[in-house]
Order: structure tokens, then C-alpha cells, then sequence
């Protein structure tokens, strides 16, 4: 009877220890209930543990020589197991399980593999993991992007583990031993430049973020300028062996950006490059006599010209000394689609304008630009042809203004030195002072408009506000100024400016 009974117990015990996990922890049926699991037993600090799984997680989960076990097993901080399993149960056993609290990203692309890399070494990690797919983790081991993001956290060397699993391990960075900047874009490079010359340091390394350093090796022009437009004076450089480093040696500084012009072509061609660049503060020297008497002896109306064609916008600030030009907050227009109506250039003015002085530009289609402007020089037969832009101007309340115009780029800028209500505000101002003889009376004999000072045009029979940047265009001969009213002046034969609206 006690054998029997020996015999009950034993075969007990085997089949207790055949019984899947199961038993006390339940069937797993998704990865989340897995997850959940290995943060118990991490919180446990279990050596040793077991689950089992319906069969599609099963599957799933050792599918691919377990690939997907293992990124649940990063995800859960496990960072070595011994695994042992039984598909028939659906039974997983880990041993000499060993913790981690590495960090971990999952990423769907090159780029922002590479962006996770940087950001996980620039954070102080030295033993992290990206969870990539299969497919992405093969490209990422054929090119050098990581490497490339790597060296743009600062540091030359690493170790990098793929995995059939898409896991992409990094360990043990190494830091560049040389003094190093990145350069994302042109201000970052101009920066890193100004920071090393503040430094005197003779030497050091530039690292090109990949994308930005892709676009510069495509356009040797646009590399060439970028180096002309910085103050580096004198340097030999080295593409290092990581894609987008740049040793620079023998180095020596200037003591700001100039770029050396010896014609117009170089000249055109500087600007449009410093355009596609974006830098915003440089100076050129126009090395050609030729060339400076060309632009430095007019009113710079030829330079403009040049800026409108390669991009540039007239938000500019610019001065001229010596041989040099000087540019400061320049903008380039990119992408901003250009105004194809009156009806749209006219939203676009109410939008802009407002109550304090200031400056709007208008940038139209060729046919917007020759319904409000006139065709290429109508102005020289035909001064009203720019009525449309005037009665455009005056419509949105601006009244005190200056015009400027560039056909090649479609600009229109508007420097606006006051609005309706302002002057309507003088006015009354004024003609309170004067009381009630202050009013004169015109040809009718009826009441008109205080006396006021005015310039008058009369080739083109206009008149102005003294203040008016028209006056200020009137050629000598064909200038007057006068003491009148408005309806004195209308009643003989003179129009009002459509620029400052007398």
C-alpha cells in the first residue's frame, strides 16, 4: 500500500513539473501581458522564470530565431537570458537572467535612427539600443549614417552590433580627442568658426550634419562660398574618414566676412549664393574700378537690381564705405508663392498695415506687377500708368509713404511713414490752431482747405507733401513750391500725389 501510494506521489510530481507555467502565471496572449511580466520579474530580480503562450504569440515571439523575444526582452530590460522553450506547450523558460536600464528607441527610418543616436550619446549614454526592422537595420549596417550622427554628438568612435532582430546595440563611445564643432547648417558653421577664432585655435574639426553636407557636395559653389562667406582667412582642410568630418589646419581669421568681387557676374553670383546659404550679415568688396564706379557713383538703383534677380527681399540694411558693401539682416525670398490679384495684393496690404510706420513689401506674378506698375517703361511717357499701385495704397489707409519697385523680382515695397488716421489727426491739430482763419476760399468762393506749403511737379502737373519722397525725385526744372489749398491747386489743372495723398 505504500508503494502504490509512492508511486501516486512520484508520478505526481513529474506531471507537475511537465505542467506549463501557466499554472501560476496564466497563458500569455499578447506582447503587452509579456512586457508586464518581465517588469515584475525585474522588480523581483528573478534569476530564473518560465510563462507560456497561446500559439499565435508563441509563434510570433520565436518566429525568426526568436527575434521579436529579443526586442521584448530589451523593451523589459533584460539584457542576458538563457531561453529554453517547448512548442508543443507554448512554454518559455529564462535563465541566468541578468538586468539592465539601458535605453532603448524604436525608429522607422535612417534619419531618425541617426537623430536617436545623437541625442541618446549627447544625454551621457554609453550602452543603449535602437529597435529598428530587419530591413532598416541591414541599411543602417551598409551605410555611415550613425557614424555621421555619432561625430555630430562629438565623438569619433563606437561600437555598433546589428542584429538579424533589427536591434541595433551601441557601446563604448569614444570622444574626439581634437577640438570639434557641429555644423547643422550655415549658422551653426559661422558660429563654430567664430567661436575657434575667439579661441586663436589654429586647428580643429568642423562635423557637417549628413543631409546638409550632401547638399554642399553637390554644389561645389555653394561649399566654396560657404568657406569665402566666414571669416576664415587662410586654412587647409581634410575630409576625416567619417562622412561629413572636416579637418582644418593652419588656420588663420579675419576680422569679419568679405567676399571679393571682380565683376558683375561674380557679383550676382555672390549674393545668390549667400541666398541659398541663408546668411544674413556679409560685406563685399568690389576688388574691379569698374565695377564700384558702375554701382557706388548711382543712387544703387543697378545694385538692386542685381539683389531682386538673385532673391534677395528689400528687409535689408546696407551701406556702403570704401570699396566695401555692407549687408546687414538680409533675407532671401524662397517660397512664399507670389500675389497673382489686385484683389489678393490688396488683402495682403490690410493684413500688413497697421497704426505705426514701418515696411511691407508686395511680391507679384509678372502679370500682377504690369497691371498695378505698367509695362517696362511706360513711366517715362505715361506717369499715371502707376495710378492702380497708388489707388491700391490709398485704398488700405497707408497715405504717407515711400515706393519702391523691381520688375525682375516682382517687388513692391511700401516704406510707410503714416496712415490716414495720423494725418487726419494733424489736420485737425492744425486746423485748430489757425481758428476760423485758418480757412481760405477757392475760386468758387466756397469754404476749402487750410493754407499749406506744397511741392509741385509741373511736368507731370502733381503736388506733394514736402515730406514726400516724390518731391524729393522732382528734377529742379521742373520744380515749384507754393503756399495754396488743395482745391486752389485741383481747380488749376495740378492732381493730388497718389504717394503721400495731399
Amino acid at each position: 500500500m505504500n508503494k502504490r501510494l509512492l508511486s501516486l506521489l512520484l508520478a505526481a510530481l513529474l506531471l507537475l513539473a511537465l505542467l506549463p507555467a501557466a499554472a501560476a502565471d496564466g497563458t500569455l496572449a499578447s506582447e503587452q501581458e509579456v512586457l508586464e511580466l518581465f517588469a515584475e520579474k525585474k522588480t523581483a530580480k528573478a534569476e530564473e522564470f518560465e510563462f507560456t503562450c497561446d500559439k499565435a504569440l508563441f509563434q510570433a515571439l520565436m518566429a525568426d530565431n526568436a527575434s521579436r523575444l529579443s526586442v521584448l526582452e530589451i523593451k523589459g530590460g533584460i539584457a542576458e537570458a538563457r531561453i529554453r522553450f517547448s512548442e508543443k506547450s507554448g512554454l518559455i523558460r529564462l535563465s541566468q537572467v541578468k538586468y539592465s536600464d539601458d535605453p532603448w528607441v524604436e525608429c522607422a527610418e535612417e534619419e531618425q535612427a541617426g537623430l536617436a543616436l545623437r541625442e541618446l550619446l549627447r544625454s551621457g549614454n554609453g550602452s543603449f539600443s535602437l529597435l529598428c526592422t530587419p530591413e532598416l537595420a541591414r541599411s543602417l549596417a551598409k551605410s555611415a549614417i550613425l557614424r555621421s550622427y555619432a561625430a555630430l554628438a562629438g565623438f569619433g568612435d563606437l561600437k555598433l552590433t546589428y542584429f538579424a532582430s533589427g536591434v541595433v546595440q551601441v557601446r563604448d563611445p569614444v570622444p574626439f580627442e581634437t577640438a570639434w564643432a557641429p555644423a547643422e547648417d550655415t549658422a551653426q558653421f559661422d558660429a563654430a568658426v567664430e567661436g575657434f577664432s575667439l579661441q586663436e585655435a589654429d586647428e580643429f574639426l568642423i562635423v557637417f550634419a549628413p543631409a546638409f553636407y550632401e547638399r554642399l557636395e553637390e554644389d561645389e559653389e555653394q561649399y566654396r562660398m560657404l568657406h569665402a562667406s566666414s571669416i576664415l582667412d587662410r586654412y587647409s582642410y581634410d575630409p576625416g574618414e567619417i562622412y561629413g568630418s572636416v579637418s582644418y589646419t593652419r588656420v588663420s581669421y579675419l576680422p569679419e566676412t568679405s567676399l571679393v568681387c571682380r565683376s558683375e557676374a561674380e557679383l550676382r553670383e555672390a549674393i545668390s549664393h549667400l541666398g541659398a546659404l541663408e546668411i544674413s550679415n556679409f560685406r563685399l568688396y568690389l576688388a574691379d574700378e569698374d565695377l564700384r564706379e558702375e554701382l557706388l557713383d548711382t543712387p544703387l538703383a543697378y545694385l538692386h537690381h542685381m539683389e531682386a534677380e538673385a532673391g534677395m527681399t528689400y528687409e535689408v540694411e546696407i551701406s556702403h564705405s570704401d570699396n566695401f558693401i555692407h549687408y546687414t539682416n538680409a533675407h532671401f525670398r524662397v517660397s512664399t508663392p507670389p500675389l497673382s490679384t489686385a484683389e489678393e495684393a490688396e488683402d495682403y496690404l490690410l493684413a500688413q498695415a497697421g497704426d505705426e510706420a514701418g515696411q511691407i513689401s508686395l511680391y507679384c506674378t509678372p502679370e500682377l506687377f504690369t497691371e498695378l506698375a505698367g509695362e517696362e517703361g511706360a513711366f517715362l511717357e505715361d506717369p499715371n500708368c502707376l495710378d492702380p499701385i497708388y489707388d491700391l495704397i490709398a485704398r488700405t489707409g497707408i497715405r504717407d509713404y515711400d515706393l519702391a519697385l523691381n520688375r525682375p523680382s516682382g517687388a513692391i515695397r511700401i516704406q510707410v511713414f503714416a496712415y490716414a488716421s495720423e494725418l487726419e489727426e494733424l489736420e485737425e491739430l492744425e486746423t485748430a490752431e489757425l481758428g476760423e482763419e485758418g480757412g481760405t476760399r477757392g475760386l468758387s468762393g466756397e469754404e476749402s482747405s487750410p493754407l499749406r506749403h506744397y511741392v509741385l511737379n509741373t511736368n507731370t502737373m502733381r503736388f506733394h507733401y514736402p515730406t514726400c519722397a516724390s518731391a524729393q525725385e522732382i528734377a529742379e526744372r521742373n520744380r515749384m513750391e507754393c503756399d495754396s489749398t488743395r482745391e486752389t491747386l485741383i481747380e488749376a489743372g495740378y492732381r493730388p500725389c497718389g504717394r503721400c495723398n495731399p
